[in-house]
């Protein structure tokens, strides 16, 4: 179960990802006419863009950090899928339920 709360954190992750490169591509279509009202109202939903000046490099920044964000989800979800994974073949083999160890195995995992 834990592992499609994961895999729907993971899916949100991503769609936030490409909202953001839409709004990048929507902001360099603009050219020489951006000016920092509508930049405002572009990447209101992104507090750490607002707080400075909006330039390429800090667009690129925010990318960068979504992307690796991206990456931790997709890691998350896969070590949760392997954790249900050996849950089940254990308590197939030992009829013995590991669910008590879930978060300890996940520490040593992540």
């Amino acid at each position: 179960m834990s592992s499609l709360i994961a895999y729907n954190k993971h899916l949100s992750t991503v769609a936030n990802l490409d909202k953001l490169w839409e709004l990048y591509h929507v902001w360099f279509t603009l050219g020489k006419r951006r000016n920092p009202e509508e930049n405002k109202a572009i990447f209101k939903e992104y507090p750490r863009l607002l707080r400075g000046v909006i330039t390429r490099k800090a667009l690129y920044k925010e990318l960068r950090h979504r992307s690796m964000n991206r990456f931790w989800t997709w890691r998350r979800y896969q070590n949760e899928k392997r954790v249900d994974i050996f849950s089940d073949v254990f308590f197939v083999q030992t009829r013995v339920c590991v669910e008590f160890g879930r978060r300890l195995v996940l520490s040593y995992i992540n």
